[in-house]
């Protein structure tokens, strides 16, 4: 590999996709009120959080996901179980870098349907899941 190729390295098209979503998703947030926390927040070994807001007493995690082609599922369909688990364990280490306050917060998904840079839209799910559905009887919104 050259060094040309090295300090240009292009990255793979989903990643590029995938930062869009999560561009697009900051500024509909803005839009809607929110202060921007962190974006990309990651915890090694147990998994990354594409964006984590306030809104109003609320803390809120996102996951962005951003799809060209929707003709076989909705984008928000691939935030499967074992994807809520991962958000679900970062999402209390974050909670646990802030301290362990008791606060509020919740799950939301972003899905971003993109056509061209100029041409993309936001379906914004507040609440899209909660603690309960990933881990029924173990852990409560009210433990922290």
């Amino acid at each position: 590999m050259g060094l040309m190729s090295l300090l240009f390295k292009r990255r793979a098209s989903h990643l590029s996709l995938g930062e869009f979503g999560e561009k697009a998703t900051v500024k509909e947030m803005k839009k809607m009120g929110m202060e921007i926390l962190r974006v990309n927040y990651a915890v090694h070994k147990v998994g990354e959080i594409d964006i984590i807001a306030r809104d109003g007493a609320c803390l809120v995690f996102v996951e962005v996901k951003t799809r060209v082609n929707t003709d076989f599922s909705r984008p928000g369909e691939a935030v499967n179980a074992e994807k809520k688990k991962k958000l679900w364990k970062t999402s209390r280490a974050f909670i646990r870098e802030l301290g362990n306050p008791k606060i509020r917060f919740r799950f939301d998904v972003a899905e971003v349907y993109f056509k061209n840079r100029f041409s993309y839209k936001v379906l914004y799910l507040s609440n899209a899941f909660n603690v309960d559905s990933v881990y029924p009887k173990r852990y409560r919104q009210n433990d922290f």
